[in-house]
């Protein structure tokens, strides 16, 4: 019997038979932008799911509480032991396409979600990054038309927002919105200072 069980392991995968559900980081799209993948693999968490037509390497959870950027960064990246977790970050061709429309399905087109993009206070205004490490390019897309719009003093613009109907908008560090967390293997590398 044992011979049989450990037959039946080899056959179909411990995945598989134990309906364990893992990202794959060597399943990128071939015109990714991100050309290295992580060293390791770690289960994401069991509330994470995909969305159809987003990467495979992607899983997410919908946040509906209404937080400030950096409680929201927090949030996700506390969801697990691993930097594996973040605020969503486009990084793949067709994600913010499919995620948009996973979203406008769920909310009857009407959404506004944090993203994983901020600057530092006293940086360049129109230069934002993603809590990965990448610079966004200022360019449309990502962002909306006439975004970023660089607004620096009062209502100082340092993170970065998406809604049902437009790309990424520049927002004040201190509006709260709901998220979407990400898990893709890819650790959180870039802090900010969000506010003076």
């Amino acid at each position: 019997m044992r011979a049989w069980a450990v037959a039946l392991v080899a056959l179909a995968g411990c995945d598989r038979l134990f309906e364990i559900t893992h990202v794959d980081p060597t399943s990128v799209d071939a015109m990714s932008t991100i050309d290295t993948p992580p060293d390791a693999t770690h289960l994401c968490p069991g509330d994470y799911h995909a969305i159809p037509g987003a990467p495979d390497v992607s899983l997410y959870r919908w946040n509906p509480a209404q937080l400030i950027w950096s409680e929201a960064e927090a949030d996700c990246e506390d969801d697990s032991p691993y930097p594996i977790t973040h605020l969503l970050v486009f990084d793949r061709p067709g994600e913010m396409e499919a995620v948009r429309a996973a979203l406008n399905a769920m909310f009857f087109n009407q959404f506004a979600s944090h993203t994983g993009y901020a600057r530092n206070v006293l940086d360049n205004p129109y230069e934002f990054y993603a809590v990965t490490g990448e610079p966004v390019p200022q360019t449309r897309p990502p962002w909306n038309m006439g975004e970023p719009t660089g607004t620096v003093g009062p209502g100082e613009e340092t993170t970065v927002r998406f809604e049902s109907f437009t790309d990424l908008i520049d927002q004040p560090w201190d509006f709260p919105l709901s998220s979407l967390c990400e898990c893709d293997q890819r650790p959180v590398t870039k802090t900010f200072t969000l506010n003076r």
